[in-house]
């Protein structure tokens, strides 16, 4: 798996390469080069636009207890997207704009789903919103988790500082 991994990793820059090559030669040095940066500071601005209140937006959903996967997941693709518009590089520039389509983001966040419930660990986590689901449906709106009790309170003695003569 790592040499197949090795060889995807030199295929992509031998590419990157060859791209960068032919658009210098196209467009000249200095453009190419300016080409690489502008996309790179784009790449940041989308970054902190989309990425971050998407971020946001996972974290406002996990605070109130929603485990909603699929929005995770769409709301990704536009950070993964800016974060390749950040590498230098043509391909990864067009790779990185293509994942902001809303589109490519369900068909993305769709792939990312099917991966994570391949994994154990993720089962119970993705599916947890189906199982309370279909627990409230089983109770027919009745409370089982209601546990009766009595409760009696005892107040801890004050203790008194007293004071000290200080003559």
């Amino acid at each position: 798996m790592r040499f197949v991994l090795f060889i995807i990793f030199l295929l992509w820059g031998w590419a990157e390469m060859s791209t960068f090559i032919h658009v210098s030669k196209k467009f000249g040095t200095f453009l190419t080069v300016i080409g690489v940066f502008v996309t790179a500071l784009i790449g940041i601005y989308l970054i902190r636009i989309q990425g971050f209140a998407a971020l946001i937006q996972i974290q406002k959903d996990f605070l109130e207890g929603q485990t909603n996967v699929n929005s995770a997941a769409r709301n990704i693709s536009p950070l993964i997207g800016g974060l390749l518009m950040v590498l230098p590089g043509y391909i990864t520039d067009i790779i990185g704009l293509v994942m902001f389509l809303p589109a490519v983001g369900t068909i993305f966040s769709w792939f990312l789903i099917n991966k994570m419930n391949k994994k154990t660990y993720f089962f119970s986590f993705i599916n947890a919103n189906q199982k309370e689901a279909q627990r409230s449906q089983n109770n027919n709106g009745s409370n089982d988790d209601i546990i009766e009790g009595e409760f009696k309170e005892h107040p801890q003695p004050r203790q008194r500082i007293s004071k000290k003569d200080t003559n």
